[in-house]
């Protein structure tokens, strides 16, 4: 009696660890860039939470992002930085962005606040600008205009 697998065998299981990572890899590459858009989430409402409190210290006068000393923490996927602030129709708000570098280069992440949509026209909260397949994969699928894409 002979020992060993034969090569139909070794076939059925090569096919079905293939089936198994067919399916498994592209899950996987969603997680991680659902990971690093957290990551420039966290970074973002920080960064916006500091601009509120600036712009309360200094009694509603004039753009605080001037009057920040806040460092900014550096990512291998990300750079953070202040679009703009502004003010009017009674309201004043930011709009701050992370745009993708490395692996992230197609995609950027940008938190609206309440403030600038008021005195703006644009959409509150957290925005993904890219591709659709890109935005996907970083979690937003929620269509807004033109490569623009908002959280489910």
């Amino acid at each position: 009696m002979k020992k060993g697998f034969t090569l139909i065998e070794l076939l059925v299981v090569v096919l079905i660890i293939g089936i198994l990572a067919a399916v498994a890899v592209p899950q996987y590459q969603r997680a991680v860039g659902k990971a690093r858009a957290v990551e420039a989430k966290t970074v973002l409402s920080s960064y916006m939470k500091a601009l509120h409190l600036a712009h309360l210290e200094t009694g509603g006068e004039g753009n605080p992002s001037g009057e920040l000393s806040i460092d900014l923490p550096e990512s291998q996927y990300w750079d953070f930085q202040l679009e703009e602030c502004i003010s009017g129709n009674g309201a004043w708000g930011c709009y701050v962005i992370a745009y993708g570098k490395n692996q992230m280069q197609d995609v950027s992440i940008s938190l609206v606040d309440d403030g600038y949509f008021k005195a703006g026209n644009y959409s509150a909260g957290f925005h993904c600008e890219g591709t659709e397949d890109n935005c996907k994969k970083v979690g937003f699928t929620k269509k807004y205009r033109d490569n623009d894409y908002l959280e489910p």
